[in-house]
């Protein structure tokens, strides 16, 4: 079927013009096999631009931004990823402050912050170079836009279960999606998605991947997941499908409203969730519990050890390499 004239496709929406915004709503789980088990909770969500990080941080005076040059003042363009001993950065960051992270942000304590180290490959390096890698990789055009969905820091800390990385071309059309999952034991994985012919409808798009990758102890790595996603707009929602070989075994949801990022938003939503970040990690635990009371059976042996390579296209595992920082006008 064709889009009436007046309902562009999804993939089209204009996003916010704005370097950072807010979206605030509910997350919503549903386990369906093998035992029934619902819950839900608000949140809300940050949309930052990546190649804006400076012009975020200037937003409010409670808003951090830290990030990491691709190639800091004095150093060769050598285009190699800089490593975590690079940066002085050590230990995965659940996420407090980077020790001797560089970069703007200059490691100020706020009451909401944004790092790139708390997303990506995890090292302390650039994102905006690790996304062109990935699509390199899966053979889609460098993007000339990249807004990322993700949790902000709350008072210098995050926990953050799926990133989503929405790629966006000269145009304006979104040309691929990145769904970056990150599980408990500090691992993560990326899930590469270019915008097929087809996906799009002017609702949502509408996507899919096999799983690669462990997150909870109560399912199997032999999965697919199913993604059906309304750009960020005047409001954004992420549903995810989770099936096995005899169908649906687990859903989240995720729908959110705009809200601009000023001083005023960010105070009063700081009050209404002072711990987000505690909410979101104990939930984790506890729903866990809640399940295993249930008698739902634990599936440990399924994770794999040392974990999967970093990324995947349609199961396939990709190759990555580091690549220097690319112009803007490189872009596609």
């Amino acid at each position: 079927m064709c889009p009436s004239p007046d309902r562009p496709l999804a993939s089209l929406r204009p996003p916010p013009a704005a370097a950072a915004s807010l979206y605030a709503g509910v997350v919503r789980h549903a386990r369906l096999r093998p035992v029934g088990h619902r819950f839900s909770y608000r949140v809300v969500s940050l949309l930052i631009d990546l190649d804006r990080l400076n012009e975020a941080d200037r937003q409010s005076p409670l808003f951090s931004v830290i990030q990491f040059p691709a190639n800091p003042a004095g150093e060769p363009s050598s285009g190699r990823r800089k490593t975590p001993s690079d940066q002085g950065f050590s230990g995965e960051v659940v996420s407090g402050i980077p020790k001797g992270s560089s970069g703007n942000g200059m490691r100020r304590f706020n009451l909401w912050g944004f790092s790139e180290a708390d997303h990506g490959p995890g090292d302390g390096s650039p994102l905006r170079p690790w996304i062109d890698d990935l699509l390199i990789a899966s053979g889609t055009p460098v993007p000339a836009r990249v807004l990322l969905l993700c949790y902000p820091r709350v008072l210098g800390l995050v926990f953050d279960p799926l990133s989503v990385f929405y790629c966006y071309a000269a145009s304006g059309q979104l040309g691929a999606i990145i769904y970056a999952v990150r599980n408990t034991f500090g691992e993560r994985h990326a899930y590469v998605c270019p915008v097929r012919p087809g996906q799009a409808s002017p609702a949502e798009i509408r996507q899919s991947a096999d799983k690669r990758f462990f997150v909870s102890p109560f399912n199997d790595l032999d999965q697919r997941y199913q993604f059906r996603m309304r750009p960020p707009g005047d409001d954004v929602s992420v549903r995810i499908l989770q099936t096995d070989d005899h169908g649906p075994l687990f859903a989240a949801t995720f729908l959110g409203r705009h809200r601009p990022l000023d001083t005023a938003t960010l105070l009063r939503t700081f009050l209404a969730m002072p711990l987000m970040t505690a909410k979101v990690l104990a939930g984790i635990y506890w729903q866990a519990l809640r399940l295993w009371l249930k008698g739902v059976p634990l599936r440990l042996s399924s994770r794999p050890s040392p974990p999967p390579p970093p990324a995947s296209l349609d199961g396939t595992f990709l190759p990555l390499r580091s690549l220097p920082h690319r112009d803007r006008n490189d872009r596609a």
